[in-house]
Formats: structure tokens, sequence, C-alpha cells
């Protein structure tokens, strides 16, 4: 077991990472659907204010009517936009201390795999150095 631990926390690691990045792409897709929102909001309301102008008497009251309830949209569209920015800065902190999660795992693992190497390494030149004595010694008699 004492072998499989990091591996584990690895894979663990790698999961939450993914889902971080799942959970920002959604918010920037959302931060994206809502920019998009406000850009149709003004160009309707351009649009809203040529047809105005073109009969600047019937639609007077409606025209100042429509400006507040959009005033009102727009308002609420910058509103869910300034908390979304706040919820995306939380996910980017969130990732990256993910992401800073797994590379200590992993730098640990690849630490422990570069030891567990060594005294492997370590073992075969001493069984090799122990035939080669051997074999002096057969030789030598």
């Amino acid at each position: 077991m004492a072998r499989k631990d990091l591996h584990s926390l690895l894979r663990l690691s790698r999961w939450e990472v993914d889902e971080a990045r799942r959970a920002l792409g959604a918010l920037l897709s959302r931060e994206e659907e809502i920019q998009a929102y406000i850009a149709a909001l003004d160009e309707e309301v351009v649009q809203e204010r040529k047809q105005a102008a073109q009969d600047v008497l019937a639609a007077g009251p409606t025209f100042t009517h429509y400006l507040q309830h959009w005033r009102q949209r727009r308002s609420e569209a910058e509103q869910a936009m300034e908390e979304l920015s706040r919820q995306i800065a939380e996910a980017q902190e969130a990732l990256a201390e993910a992401y800073r999660q797994q590379k200590t795992y992993e730098l640990a693992q690849k630490s422990r795999d570069e030891h567990r190497r060594r005294e492997e390494d370590q073992r075969e030149q001493q069984f090799l150095d122990e035939i080669a004595q051997n074999s002096y010694l057969r030789n030598k008699e």
C-alpha cells in the first residue's frame, strides 16, 4: 500500500483539477452569455431610439417607459456580471490551489520513484559485485 498511496492522491488531485477547470469554464461561458445579452440590449435600445425618433409624438410616452425597463434590465445584467466576476475570481483561485496541490503530489511521487529506482540499482549492483567477487575467488583457487 505504501507504494500506491500517492498514486491514489494523484488521481484524486487530477480529478479535482479537472472539476475546477470545468467549473471555471462554465462560469466563463456564462460570462460570455451575459456580455452578449448586454450587447443585445444596447443594440435594441439603439433600434428603439431610431424608431422613436421617426414619430416622437406617438412614441414619446411608450419610449420613456421602455427606457426605464431597459435601464432596469441592463442594471440587473451588470449586477449579474459583477457577481459572476467575483465567482470567476474564486474559481480561478480554486483551480490554482488544486493545481498547486497536484504538483506537490507529483513532485513527491517523482522523488519516491527516484529513491526506489536508486535502491533497486544499488541492490542490483551489490548482486553483480557479489557475483564478480565469487567468480574472482573461484578463478583464484
